[in-house]
């Protein structure tokens, strides 16, 4: 599932939410993990050559080099027997394109 479907999932079962204290706490486990997701970007200094290689690596991937997230989670747990649990999702903020 890519994260366009995962949002909209997550709208309709906010959507569905009667519960007003429910909706409370979702809203402020959202704002918790955003104001934390800018704070990590703002702490974070990524050289600019690391940058650089990078996007140089993403530019040169083909498709089949990528894997959606649950072929991932499956291969991990095969190969190396981790569990995977997403806890939060992050939404980004602006609209860089990256």
């Amino acid at each position: 599932m890519n994260i366009e479907q995962q949002k909209l999932t997550l709208i309709k079962k906010i959507e569905s939410i009667e519960d007003a204290d429910l909706l409370n706490t979702v809203k402020s486990m959202i704002d918790y993990g955003l104001k934390q997701n800018s704070s990590i970007k703002n702490s974070i200094e990524i050289p600019e050559w690391h940058k650089e290689l990078v996007q140089e690596r993403r530019k040169n991937a083909k498709p089949e080099n990528y894997l959606e997230w649950d072929a991932l989670e499956t291969l991990l747990d095969k190969k190396y027997g981790i569990k995977c649990e997403i806890y939060f999702i992050s939404i980004r903020q602006s609209n860089s394109g990256h």
